[in-house]
């Protein structure tokens, strides 16, 4: 059964297409009256050269070209039609409306071109030299043997005017007519779909996520059920998003403030969702959801791994390695959980874990190395003491002299032993301080921190006779803690006189950089070979070991350095050549 009320509401707008088709007959009427005129002035052209031929033919045989040219304009005068002849060079040798001499070359003008290729050409373009819109029918001629062109041309610049006149009364009637549709549709509509209209708005702004909206109820009629159960239904979907909201927010949170590397993944191994850890330890960029996880990162284990997990759906845990930029090992452990369909075994994919163990690593590493060298260090110096000791007990009475031996090793070893554990103690406690970032920030002289070094080492210097020269009076400062920094510089001034020759000089020099201060400590010792150069900051490395240990060094001393620089955020780096000495250059943020 046809609704009423759908043929009242539609009747405008069949009105509307009404004019509309109406206004386009017209218009297509109006444009092959257009076409019939052109061509009857075409057909008209055609007729009038034909007959023109002869007469222009029997002038201009007789080489009177003024008389061609009167003929022409005469001719002009009773037929409004324009006649003009060109020579096989393009020139123009008479015509009714201007004067040939003015006129410029005709020979590339469309229709004469093709006329002298023996064809009758008809044209319809605009004329330059009339500024008109004109309709050209161009024949070609022989004279004498010579071949013309005699054009024939009539204006049909009225008969467009006539025509855009049409159109434009035409268009302007059908907007008339559109418009006044429009307003009777208008307020024959209002009354009716009023109501719905309003409720229409109201739900899209309701489908828009704004669940508190509600939908007008009209007092009485099917409109009002219909808007009371989509209240209701608006009423029980706010419900039910707050609660998908929150648990979503909840697992963001979550997702989010993870330290390890999340990525989930489709059935077929495209990125859903990742979290930002993911985006910094791994390079994924911001816009990867939905694209392969083989095209997003370059890494082949994770690649391979996850391969596996969606090809046999089981946990996974697995450790891989690799160097980073800079050339340095990196370690990760990857996780793989498959994912299910609620109430249902088939896959939907994987989640992937991934955590950045490096330090972790390092730490079990560092501690297992630490563990076997401090064992090492101490094994000897017990060794020996342990040794003198149990031969102390049976010679001290019968030889007096070898029992002052054994207690000159037993004194020795004792005070190694007790440097080393000075050292790995003060190692754990800048440690500790670089662990807690916290260390004091006093404003400190350079000179007068290396002053304090160079009093402590003067005993042993003294012996050697070498001298320790620096400016005591430079005022340049940084912030720092004056302990730790005596430490440092108490290594290196020890470390050069250890390994300088007797009678020699120490130097240690002030340099001001931009934004900081370097410190040169500079003897004339024998120097330290170029591949020993980068170990030479790590824990218990040694240069010389057999002289190292009796000069009564633990190989704990220039790590212990390195520490400390770091700690205030400055850096230390040594050049050195066999035989002729080291310089270590210690810089630190400079304070104004």
């Amino acid at each position: 059964m046809v609704n009423k009320k759908s043929i009242v509401n539609s009747y405008p707008a069949y009105i509307f297409v009404g004019f509309i088709c109406l206004l386009a007959y017209f218009w297509i009427r109006s444009e092959s009256f257009n076409r019939m005129y052109l061509e009857q002035c075409e057909k008209e052209l055609t007729t009038k050269t034909e007959l023109l031929s002869p007469e222009i033919i029997r002038i201009m045989k007789s080489g009177n070209f003024t008389a061609l040219n009167d003929y022409c304009r005469r001719f002009f005068a009773k037929t409004q039609t324009r006649i003009t002849v060109i020579d096989e060079k393009g020139l123009v040798l008479a015509d009714s409306c201007s004067n040939p001499k003015e006129m410029s070359n005709h020979r590339k003008r469309p229709e004469i071109s093709k006329a002298f290729d023996g064809i009758i050409t008809k044209k319809r373009r605009f004329s330059v030299t009339l500024q008109k819109e004109m309709v050209y029918v161009a024949a070609p001629i022989e004279v004498n043997g010579k071949d013309y062109v005699l054009r024939t041309a009539d204006s049909i610049s009225s008969i467009m005017l006539l025509n855009n006149v049409v159109k434009r009364d035409m268009l302007l009637t059908g907007l008339l007519a559109a418009l006044v549709t429009a307003i009777i549709s208008i307020f024959s509509l209002r009354y009716v779909t009023e109501p719905i209209e309003r409720m229409i708005d109201s739900a899209r702004v309701i489908a828009s996520g704004q669940l508190d909206v509600r939908i007008p109820e009209p007092q009485r009629g099917i409109v009002r059920d219909l808007a009371v159960a989509v209240n209701s239904m608006a009423e029980q979907l706010k419900t039910q998003l707050n609660l998908v909201t929150d648990q979503k927010n909840e697992r963001e949170a979550i997702f989010s403030s993870m330290r390890d590397a999340i990525i989930a993944l489709d059935g077929h191994g495209r990125i859903t969702a990742f979290n930002s850890a993911a985006q910094g330890m791994l390079g994924i960029p911001e816009k990867s959801k939905g694209r392969p996880l083989a095209e997003v990162i370059r890494r082949t284990f994770l690649i391979d791994f996850t391969k596996q997990l969606l090809a046999e759906p089981q946990s996974l845990e697995e450790e891989f390695s690799e160097l980073n930029e800079d050339g340095v090992k990196i370690y990760f452990q990857v996780k793989g959980t498959p994912l299910y369909a609620m109430h249902e075994k088939t896959g939907l994919g994987a989640l992937l874990v991934i955590s950045d163990i490096t330090e972790q690593h390092n730490s079990e590493t560092f501690r297992r190395d630490f563990v076997a060298n401090v064992s090492h260090e101490i094994r000897t110096p017990l060794t020996a003491l342990a040794s003198a000791a149990e031969n102390l007990s049976e010679d001290v009475v019968k030889e007096p002299e070898r029992a002052k031996r054994l207690l000159d090793i037993i004194e020795r070893n004792s005070n190694r032993l007790k440097v080393l554990v000075d050292d790995v103690l003060s190692l754990a406690a800048i440690e500790n301080l670089r662990s807690a970032k916290v260390i004091n920030q006093d404003k400190i002289k350079i000179a007068k921190v290396v002053d304090v070094a160079a009093l402590v080492c003067a005993p042993k210097a003294e012996s050697k006779n070498i001298s320790i020269n620096y400016d005591a009076d430079c005022e340049f400062c940084v912030a720092g803690d004056s302990n730790l920094l005596e430490q440092v510089f108490i290594n290196l001034i020890d470390n050069a006189v250890k390994y300088s020759d007797p009678d020699s000089s120490i130097s240690v020099e002030f340099l001001s950089r931009p934004g900081k201060y370097l410190v040169l400590v500079r003897d004339q010792g024998i120097g330290i070979s170029s591949e020993h150069l980068p170990r030479l900051f790590e824990r218990f490395y040694r240069v010389d070991k057999a002289r190292s240990r009796q000069l009564g060094g633990t190989g704990l001393g220039l790590a212990i350095v390195k520490h400390i620089i770091k700690l205030h955020k400055g850096s230390i780096s040594v050049n050195s050549t066999v035989g002729q000495g080291t310089t270590f250059t210690v810089s630190l943020p400079a304070v104004n």
